[in-house]
């Protein structure tokens, strides 16, 4: 659900993108462990000849970036970007600051140099609870509002409950939006980031993903954003993208300014 090189399809995916949207920029993430050397040559290729970038999200080194990347190889990272750079492709480091690798920073950066890097960019972990060695997922997930949360909360204690889990008077700086940029989900939805597109799982989720499906999705058709039914000019056209979710960044219960929508407000807010 997470990784492109999971897709058996992933050429098949870029041939069909390649004859029908020759001029689209694609980026896609990976933990860079999955898929075979001939794969990372192809799209190494294909990048280098096609818009195509690739953010390998590694960890910290050869010593800590297996902590959060469990049961990721570090020799397969490091042979899959270097057949991809040495393709022509275009890399880039992504890397996630934890406790634990927050003083390699300097040596990772100048690691993706030598190798031939295009970019390199540190990300802070949103998620802090879930540091190695301080507690498991299940432990995070028993610690934090879980399924059926949001039963009897009304529409302004949704709105409330976002204002005080993410605090501040904050404004949204979208990144999807400076970047014109679009998700597309392992289901054909698309949204206009991963980390919305994270909320509109139907899975047993956190309450900042309840909150979101009922103050957002539950006023839209369920196929709404699907590509299997919809082609992407009517998806763009919808309310969701044309009005509703820019919108959001606005309304709030206190007339602060506040966003009602919480991955905006968690991932790209700032303070005013």
């Amino acid at each position: 659900m997470g990784d492109p090189l999971a897709s058996p399809f992933i050429r098949e995916f870029f041939e069909i993108q390649k004859e029908y949207h020759p001029n689209v920029k694609t980026v896609i993430h990976t933990n860079g462990s999955l898929g075979s050397e001939s794969v990372w040559r192809w799209l190494g290729t294909y990048s280098r000849e096609h818009s195509l970038e690739v953010v390998f999200s590694i960890d910290g080194l050869r010593d800590s970036n297996h902590k959060y990347r469990i049961g990721v190889s570090w020799e397969k990272v490091l042979l899959n970007l270097e057949t991809f750079i040495e393709a022509g492709g275009n890399a880039t480091w992504k890397f996630i600051v934890f406790p634990h690798n927050e003083h390699q920073i300097d040596q990772a950066r100048k690691l993706a140099n030598e190798l031939g890097c295009n970019k390199f960019y540190t990300r802070k972990n949103y998620d802090s609870e879930r540091v190695p060695g301080k507690k498991t997922l299940q432990q995070v997930q028993t610690s934090k509002s879980h399924l059926n949360s949001t039963h009897s909360m009304s529409t302004e204690d949704m709105k409330d409950w976002v204002q005080e889990a993410y605090g501040g008077r904050k404004a949204v700086a979208c990144k999807a939006e400076k970047d014109q940029q679009l998700y597309v989900d392992s289901w054909g939805r698309v949204w206009p980031c991963c980390w919305i597109g994270n909320l509109g799982l139907e899975r047993p989720s956190f309450r900042d993903r309840e909150i979101f499906q009922q103050l957002f999705l539950r006023e839209y058709d369920q196929d709404f954003n699907n590509l299997g039914k919809r082609n992407l000019e009517q998806i763009v056209g919808h309310p969701f993208f044309k009005n509703d979710l820019k919108a959001s960044w606005q309304q709030n219960s206190s007339n602060q300014g506040q966003c009602n929508n919480p991955a905006c407000l968690k991932h790209c807010g700032v303070f005013n």
